[in-house]
C-alpha cells in the first residue's frame, strides 16, 4: 500500500504529465531569448540557477541533455558529454535544439522544478546544463542568443571532491572510459595518456579538463558567452550577479536572497562559510592524490587552477 506522501507524489507527477501533454502544441517561445547556465556536475549551476530564478522568475528547465531522460537527444546519438566542433553542420541537431528552446520538447524531467503557471506565462526560460560545456562554441555559432550564456567554472578538485561525496561518481577506480557519442576524437587523441591514469580522481580531472578546454580556449569567450568563476560567486555573490546582468544588458531589480543558503542539490554537510565552501577539498582529498591530479592539469596545459590554492589564478594575481 502506498503511503500518503507517495500518493501525493504520484498525483503531482500525473498532473504534470497531463499538463505537458496539453501545452506541447501551444508553447512556442522565442528560441533566442533565454537564460543559459552551463557548468560541470557539482559545479554550482543549481545554486546560480536558483538565484537567477528568484530575480527574474524565469522557470528552470532542468538538465535537458540528460540523455536517460531526454529521448530526443539520445536518438541523435548524443553521449553524456557531447562535443560538436563549432563549424560542424548538423541540421538535425540544430533543429532539435531549436525545438528545445521553443519549448516544444519539454517533459516531466526538464520541468521537475518549474510550475505550470511559470511555463505558460514566462517569455524566457532558464536552461540549466551540467554537461554542455563543450557545446558552447557550436551553440553560439548556430544560435544568436540575445543574452550571453553563462559558463560557470569551479576548481576541478572541488568539483571532484563533491562528485565523490555525492556518490554518483564513486564507483571505485576504473580505466578511463571514452564517452559515447559523436566526435570522440576530442578524447581519443589523448588515449595514451588517459590509459596511464591510475585513480578515480585522475580520470575525473581529465574529464573536467577535456570538457572545459573547449569553451576556455576559444576567442569567443566573454564575447559570445560569459565565464564566471564559482569562487568569485561565493566570495562576492551580489557583485557577480550584477556582472552577469550587465553582460546581458539588463537592469538588475532589487532582491533579497540568502546567498549562504545551500542549493536544493547541495549535500547536507555543505558548509555555509564561503572560505570553507571553496577550500574544503584540501581536507577531503589525500595529498598524494592531489599530486597526481595536478599532473593531469599540467598535461592538459591548465594553469588557471592549481593544487596549492582553492582560488583561480586571476584572483590570486
Amino acid at each position: 500500500m502506498l503511503s500518503p506522501s507517495e500518493i501525493i507524489q504520484r498525483a503531482h507527477a500525473w498532473r504534470k504529465r497531463r499538463f505537458v501533454y496539453r501545452i506541447e502544441e501551444k508553447i512556442n517561445k522565442d528560441p533566442l531569448n533565454h537564460y543559459l547556465i552551463l557548468s560541470d556536475p557539482r559545479g554550482g549551476s543549481t545554486w546560480l540557477a536558483e538565484i537567477i530564478n528568484l530575480i527574474t522568475g524565469a522557470p528552470i528547465i532542468w538538465e535537458p541533455l540528460h540523455i536517460k531522460n531526454n529521448p530526443n537527444f539520445r536518438d541523435l546519438g548524443f553521449g553524456i558529454r557531447e562535443y560538436i566542433p563549432e563549424d560542424q553542420k548538423w541540421k538535425e541537431c540544430e533543429k532539435e535544439f531549436e525545438m528545445l528552446f521553443k519549448g516544444k520538447t519539454l517533459n516531466t524531467w526538464t520541468l521537475k522544478h518549474a510550475s505550470p503557471k511559470a511555463i505558460t506565462l514566462s517569455d524566457r526560460f532558464l536552461f540549466k546544463f551540467c554537461r554542455g560545456n563543450s557545446l558552447l562554441p557550436w551553440l553560439t555559432t548556430n544560435f544568436s542568443f540575445r543574452l550571453k550564456p553563462v559558463h560557470l567554472l569551479r576548481h576541478p578538485f572541488a568539483v571532484i571532491s563533491s562528485q565523490l561525496k555525492q556518490g554518483g561518481w564513486d564507483q571505485g577506480f576504473e580505466d578511463f572510459s571514452i564517452p559515447t557519442g559523436h566526435n570522440r576524437y576530442i578524447y581519443t587523441k589523448h588515449k595514451t595518456f588517459l590509459d596511464s591514469l591510475q585513480t578515480r580522481e585522475e580520470t575525473l580531472t581529465a574529464l573536467w579538463c577535456i570538457s572545459n578546454s573547449v569553451p576556455l580556449y576559444k576567442n569567443k569567450r566573454n564575447h559570445e558567452w560569459i565565464t564566471i568563476f564559482y569562487e568569485d560567486l561565493v566570495i562576492n555573490p551580489r557583485s557577480q550577479i550584477e556582472t552577469i546582468f550587465r553582460h546581458w544588458g539588463l537592469d538588475m531589480p532589487e532582491f533579497n536572497f540568502e546567498f549562504n543558503k545551500n542549493s536544493r542539490t547541495s549535500l547536507k554537510d555543505t558548509p555555509q562559510s564561503p572560505e570553507m565552501r571553496i577550500g574544503r577539498w584540501k581536507q577531503e582529498i589525500d595529498a598524494w592524490k592531489i599530486e597526481r591530479m595536478q599532473k593531469v592539469l599540467h598535461y592538459f596545459g591548465f594553469d588557471l587552477y592549481a593544487w596549492h590554492t582553492p582560488y583561480p589564478r586571476k584572483i590570486v594575481d
